[in-house]
């Protein structure tokens, strides 16, 4: 089974359970301000400002677990096509040699295997940044909720 066909069958899978999935936030800028004295802002803005992070945290975290399910299928057929090759590869260099060294003797050995690595370096590079956004998300929601505790505790 093709990395493709694993993360077909996965999402189908998903799919089939009736899960609603965030659609795409609407805003159309690529970044964000965010205010650096959320205490300047009215108690509607700060909600607003929470309901946008949580539709961008909802949204890259489904992004997220799209990357991470086509990588699981696409490592584990590289890694099969690539282990199929080690022997013949750790013969061909000869002598002790890192797992690195080995893996560029397989890939120059059969650069058909080329795209799956590069789809899995890609994928890896994908989840790095969206892990980075989710962190970004979650810590400006956490500030904007630490906003209204206290506002809760001044109204006391």
């Amino acid at each position: 089974m093709t990395g493709k066909e694993i993360f077909d069958k996965a999402t189908a899978a998903v799919n089939s359970k009736n899960l609603p999935q965030p659609s795409k936030p609407e805003s159309k800028d690529p970044e964000f301000t965010f205010p650096e004295d959320p205490n300047q802002l009215k108690s509607i803005e700060v909600g607003q400002w929470m309901l946008r992070l949580t539709s961008y945290l909802v949204y890259a975290i489904r992004l997220l677990g799209l990357v991470d399910s086509e990588l699981v299928g696409i490592s584990s057929e590289y890694k099969l096509a690539n282990n199929k090759y080690l022997r013949e590869a750790r013969e061909d260099i000869g002598g002790r040699v890192t797992a690195e060294v080995v893996e560029i003797g397989v890939l120059r050995a059969h650069p058909d295997l080329e795209p799956l690595y590069s789809r899995q370096v890609e994928l890896n590079a994908i989840k790095v940044q969206l892990e980075a956004r989710i962190k970004v998300y979650d810590q400006a929601y956490a500030a904007m909720s630490r906003e209204i505790t206290r506002r809760e505790v001044e109204k006391r």
